[in-house]
């Protein structure tokens, strides 16, 4: 019987799989179940309520504040702004003055959570015609994290819990969990704005000695408190430390927002620095940031918090259908 022969009836023997070959299979199964998990996880909608909830609060107040006086002046073909990049699509006075308001309503059924599958791509839809219309030519980064996170809740599940549109639903509506990879996505963006911030002022020539800091509080965007601080006769090494402490603050948020340990911790004193950065800087803006902290969380944690907060024990949220 030669080498290529096999005795009568019996089977041909497997092939040995060489064991490095399993091990690669096992690394790429262990790598795309992590991935699957981080992206496409389920959870309870509670940081996305509260993220709804305080964004929406945040388009209002800025919207309200900054141009309920000056719709004509912003928006209207009656007034004075800059289209960038479309042509002159400005409405008059009265028509402006109407869309407006019909853009505020919109932004209040988000924020209470009414029918939000809806009225979210309206919402991005109004944005982008203020922003191309007049708000754009500021090219200022908050309004593009505003795009960027209307655009993502569009196809987010923010009214599942503590909203209206959970008191028209069964209550075990509540219960169904939600797709993560809205909350990834902004979150992601929000650890590349820090990280990004950190490193520019690492390599910008400006920012390398005391010069940037000291002009920062005597600046166009400056406050009265800031001017305060300015005129106070300061040796440069305090200034110099503020740019040091600033560039390791933003460059320790990213890797602080990624670790479990340090999560809470780095969103209040992120809150804390946006805080600090509207009263000096008159850049309030920033703060629409701060509403995507809780997507940080589980649901679960965020839920924990806010009835610990708010002392509501065991008993349901007065947005939630009684069990």
């Amino acid at each position: 019987m030669t080498a290529t022969e096999m005795p009568s009836g019996s089977e041909p023997a497997k092939a040995a799989v060489p064991a490095h070959a399993l091990n690669q299979v096992r690394f790429l199964q262990k790598w795309t179940t992590r991935w699957n998990e981080y992206w496409f996880a389920k959870d309870s909608g509670y940081a996305f309520a509260l993220f709804r909830i305080l964004f929406g609060l945040y388009i209002l107040a800025y919207f309200l504040i900054s141009f309920m006086g000056s719709v004509t002046l912003e928006f209207s073909n009656q007034g004075i702004y800059n289209p960038f990049r479309i042509p002159d699509i400005a409405l008059p006075p009265v028509g402006a003055g109407i869309l407006f308001w019909f853009f505020i309503i919109l932004v209040t059924s988000f924020t209470v959570g009414f029918m939000t599958r809806i009225v979210t791509p309206v919402i991005l839809a109004l944005f982008l015609y203020y922003y191309f219309l007049s708000i754009g030519v500021r090219d200022c980064a908050y309004d593009r994290l505003t795009i960027l996170f209307l655009g993502t809740s569009c196809l987010a599940d923010l009214d599942r819990v503590w909203s209206l549109t959970a008191l028209t639903r069964t209550p075990g509506a509540q219960k169904v969990r939600v797709w993560r990879w809205g909350a990834r996505l902004m979150t992601l963006q929000i650890m590349f704005l820090y990280g990004g911030a950190a490193v520019f002022k690492m390599f910008d020539p400006a920012w390398r000695d005391a010069g940037m800091m000291k002009y920062t509080f005597c600046n166009m965007w400056a406050t009265p408190p800031a001017y305060w601080f300015a005129r106070l006769p300061l040796p440069s090494w305090v200034h110099l430390a503020m740019t040091i402490f600033v560039v390791v603050f933003e460059f320790w948020l990213p890797f602080a927002f990624a670790i479990r340990r340090f999560r809470l911790w780095a969103a209040i004193s992120a809150a804390i620095f946006h805080l600090q950065i509207a009263v000096l800087l008159n850049v309030p803006e920033f703060l629409v940031c701060v509403a995507t902290y809780p997507l940080f969380f589980t649901g679960d944690e965020v839920r924990n918090a806010v009835a610990k907060i708010l002392g509501w024990g065991r008993k349901p949220s007065p947005l939630e259908p009684s069990r």
